[in-house]
């Protein structure tokens, strides 16, 4: 906690912010046995938390969705993953989602780009823009986090 603290207001965090950062860094700490450090990936984590209450922040970077994915894991959750293009949301994609959450505690959803859509399906799509689709992911209750995969390595289809 004092680490924590002493680093953020070092770095010119507010008095009242780095308190706050202290305080989560002690609420990791205490659920661990014995002495060992806050790692920046479970800090990441519990801060990415509580920025959940809305669709919107559940679309994650990929560095926050690793933190994340990182704290969930120190905690023991099993942590399912997806990706699809979701061009068209159907009710095949809905049960495609349900039955991979009932699979695990936290359900990961990449979403190909619209570039990816295209090169995967003609120049004719993607007919939703991927920041729309990401926040209709984004909003379904089964799903956690969304990111946005720029560049597929192997050919996926809906």
């Amino acid at each position: 906690m004092v680490a924590v603290l002493a680093a953020a207001l070092a770095s010119g965090v507010a008095v009242e912010e780095a308190a706050r950062l202290a305080n989560l860094a002690a609420g990791i700490v205490i659920g661990k046995v014995g002495t060992v450090p806050v790692r920046r990936a479970e800090l990441l984590g519990v801060l990415a938390d509580d920025l959940q209450p809305g669709s919107q922040e559940k679309v994650l970077s990929l560095d926050l969705l690793l933190a994340r994915v990182a704290d969930w894991r120190s905690r023991g959750l099993q942590v399912a993953f997806t990706n699809r293009c979701f061009d068209l949301m159907h009710a095949g994609h809905i049960a495609l989602l349900e039955q991979a959450r009932r699979r695990a505690d936290r359900l990961i959803v990449a979403l190909n780009s619209d570039h990816s859509v295209q090169r995967l399906k003609g120049l004719e799509h993607s007919l939703v823009h991927q920041q729309e689709r990401a926040h209709i992911l984004a909003a379904l209750q089964v799903v956690d986090p969304v990111v946005l995969v720029r560049r597929m390595y192997a050919a996926a289809s809906d």
